[in-house]
């Protein structure tokens, strides 16, 4: 690879994002009761909790552990971004929405504090954009997704201008 392009990309545990998204969503979501809200999220923190429990002599099946499988947990385990990506070399571009809910703007801020002393990293920080790099306002919701649009202009012509070695238009707003 001559490079790296990430958007979007998560530095937490999957099932840290998963709890967080499922807050998220319940706090947005305007027809569900709350005592409904209350037990899916209760249902949600217990299997993260399984999850974040998880060894290799777990006997848990992928229905309890949200449809997955108890090795793509334990493999997950061992996987440390923050650490993996300082080893990088090549030119690397970082893109975040800052209406997305999915993977937020704290993954953002822990990729910048882990390669801050990198020069060969480039941020990129969009208000607007979701996490389909599609602009909105207000608070993204899951509907949002359903609706047809197209990748941020501004964000297609960053991926270009590093693409072709240029630098993107370091964006922070």
């Amino acid at each position: 690879a001559a490079g790296y392009i990430m958007l979007a990309a998560s530095a937490r545990p999957l099932e840290d994002l998963i709890l967080e998204q499922t807050q998220y969503i319940l706090s947005v979501d305007k027809t569900t009761t709350q005592e409904d809200k209350d037990k899916l999220l209760q249902q949600t923190e217990k299997t993260i909790n399984l999850i974040k429990n998880l060894t290799p002599d777990s006997d848990l099946t992928a229905d309890q552990l949200l449809n997955v499988p108890v090795s793509y947990w334990l493999d997950l385990q061992k996987y440390e971004p923050l650490t993996m990506i300082t080893q990088v070399e090549k030119p690397i571009l970082i893109m975040q929405g800052g209406r997305d809910y999915q993977v937020t703007v704290t993954d953002y801020q822990l990729w910048q504090e882990a390669l801050a002393d990198k020069e060969n990293v480039a941020f990129c920080y969009y208000d607007n954009l979701n996490h389909l790099f599609m602009s909105g306002t207000g608070k993204s919701t899951p509907n949002e997704y359903q609706t047809k649009g197209t990748v941020n202009e501004q964000a297609v012509q960053d991926m270009i201008n590093f693409i072709l070695g240029l630098s993107p238009t370091p964006r922070k707003d």
